[in-house]
């Protein structure tokens, strides 16, 4: 079930209800409709995009998820949002997508911090895996 979108008038004044955002999130109701293969989705994929001045155009967040077995904590980092038309949205990265590693550097055991550090130093291009 995905969300539809609802004309506006031309007259409002909203920044919700602009021309523009219409076709944002026309354009996504569109990509909703996509089939897709859920195996194919879980492939790992290599992303390589180049920022646009500081903006890679997604966000990350890093959980930690308790491992009973091994008694310790594991980090996982995945995309929380990526900005439409954005670079990471031109090089293919979609939300729920989970980073592995920069630029061939594992950073499965970095601290968040750490990681926007890394993203925001790093040098065009970036590769996420």
């Amino acid at each position: 079930m995905g969300f539809r979108p609802q004309k506006t008038s031309s007259t409002s004044t909203s920044a919700s209800t602009t021309p523009a955002s219409y076709k944002e999130i026309s354009l996504l109701y569109e990509d909703q409709k996509i089939k897709s293969n859920p195996l194919k989705n879980r492939c790992r994929r290599t992303i390589i995009l180049n920022k646009e001045g500081s903006s890679c155009g997604f966000t990350l967040q890093t959980y930690a998820i308790k491992n009973h077995r091994k008694n310790r904590s594991e980090l996982i980092t995945y995309v929380d949002y990526v900005e439409y038309n954005g670079p990471a949205h031109r090089a293919g990265m979609r939300r729920g997508d989970v980073i592995l590693a920069i630029n061939n550097e594992n950073i499965e055991n970095l601290q968040h911090d750490q990681l926007v550090h890394l993203v925001q130093h790093a040098s065009n291009p970036l590769r996420f895996t």
